[in-house]
């Protein structure tokens, strides 16, 4: 299995990158995140995703199906969703939960599969597993998820955006145990831990988690726990989070960044 970070950044990259930004991958501008896995299934889909897979030179007709962790604006834009499913001769594949379908249902060419949080559904060859995620979106019905995705007997969390795990989703996540690589939110470095608490994760809160699933078994030795979803207004510089995490376990994210496994 292969995901590429196409952003690793939270709501407050600017939509407009700087222009020294623009045309390249930094490790010093994080933006929107979403996931690119093969080449076909693409998590999330936001104001950056398509000029990320332009810098990658993706083949866009390749992707096929879109999952979405919920609607927030630096998640999903619906205009870059309509580019991607604009001139295709099968309609472009969203799955979402069920409150999030009005947000996709004026774009043409889409189908759209609601979701409901813990049964499992077949994308291609690739079996996906949606959970119900710690966040919120305001005026919305929608839960917001994270995903289990299985693929050739490989299997990887990804749970951006959310604070911790659910009860339910850590009793699904025991039950697929273990996992070959885990994508965590780390929204939050050290300063103002306690302002996002309920919804998103510190390096603190992500340094207590690691060893708990290591303990149940959802996470092992071999596991690669990535950190993505930083907010650049609240960490200090990549190099800075790597030295201090790296030697806690954890791989820290790069837009760019491909990781085979």
């Amino acid at each position: 299995m292969k995901i590429t970070f196409l952003g690793t950044g939270a709501a407050d990259t600017p939509m407009m990158l700087p222009q020294q930004y623009q045309h390249s991958f930094s490790t010093e501008i994080r933006r929107n995140s979403c996931a690119l896995v093969q080449d076909w299934l693409l998590i999330d889909c936001g104001p950056h995703a398509l000029g990320s897979l332009e810098l990658l030179h993706a083949d866009l007709s390749k992707i096929t199906d879109l999952c979405v962790t919920h609607t927030h604006g630096d998640h999903i834009d619906p205009a870059a969703v309509a580019k991607l499913a604009a001139g295709r001769k099968a309609p472009f594949r969203i799955w979402c939960d069920a409150g999030a379908v009005p947000v996709f249902s004026e774009i043409p060419n889409v189908d759209i599969h609601p979701l409901r949080a813990g049964q499992a559904v077949q994308i291609a060859d690739c079996s996906v597993i949606p959970l119900s995620a710690n966040h919120l979106v305001e005026n919305s019905a929608e839960q917001p998820l994270h995903y289990i995705l299985e693929y050739q007997g490989k299997r990887m969390f990804y749970g951006c955006d959310g604070a911790w795990l659910r009860a339910d989703s850590f009793l699904i996540l025991q039950q697929y145990r273990p996992f070959d690589l885990m994508v965590f939110d780390a929204t939050v470095g050290r300063e103002d831990e306690g302002i996002r608490l309920g919804s998103h994760n510190s390096l603190a809160m992500l340094e207590l988690l690691l060893p708990l699933l290591h303990q149940c078994g959802i996470a092992t030795e071999q596991t690669k726990a990535v950190l993505s979803h930083m907010a650049i207004t609240l960490h200090q510089s990549y190099d800075c989070i790597v030295k201090e995490m790296e030697p806690k376990g954890f791989t820290v994210a790069y837009d760019g960044l491909e990781i085979s496994f």
